[in-house]
């Protein structure tokens, strides 16, 4: 996370990582949320099961929207700025 563009691949990276901090994870899943405009809620603090699913719901989404993002461009609610 730091302050690098980074793809919704590397912040779902962050967020199965389980070596990142519920911080980190936190951050991670927000940065999807703003600049990607990820619709998978997910809370760092959520039990795990429910964090489980949502993590593989965020990977569907990110899979299946790989295609939308240009590396290297900013993004804000998904739309380049």
């Amino acid at each position: 996370m730091e302050g690098l563009i980074r793809r919704a691949r590397q912040g779902l990276r962050h967020l199965v990582d389980e070596k990142n901090s519920n911080r980190m994870r936190q951050l991670a899943a927000e940065e999807l949320v703003i600049r990607h405009s990820c619709p998978v809620p997910f809370e760092a603090d959520m039990p795990v099961t429910w964090q489980v699913r949502a993590l593989r719901d965020i990977g569907a989404w990110v899979e299946s929207n790989a295609g939308r993002f240009v590396v290297g461009q900013w993004y804000f609610a998904g739309q380049p700025c």
